[in-house]
C-alpha cells in the first residue's frame, strides 16, 4: 500500500469477527487495531489517528 498504511479500528466482542477482518484487513496492507468494547475503542482512538472504525 503505502509507507504510512491506513489505520482501521475493528471493534467487536467475538475474537473469531475480529480474527477474520484482521487476516483480511492485514493482507491488503491496512494496519489493523483492535477493541473488544467501545470504552477500549475510546482510549485506542485518544491515542492513535484512526483513518475507519469497523463495529461489526
Amino acid at each position: 500500500m503505502t509507507d504510512n498504511p491506513i489505520k482501521i479500528l475493528i471493534v467487536d466482542d467475538d475474537p473469531d469477527i475480529r480474527l477474520l477482518l484482521d487476516f483480511n484487513l492485514l493482507k491488503d496492507g491496512y494496519e489493523v487495531l483492535e477493541a473488544t468494547n467501545g470504552a477500549e475503542a475510546l482510549d485506542i482512538m485518544r491515542e492513535h489517528t484512526v483513518s475507519s472504525l469497523s463495529d461489526t
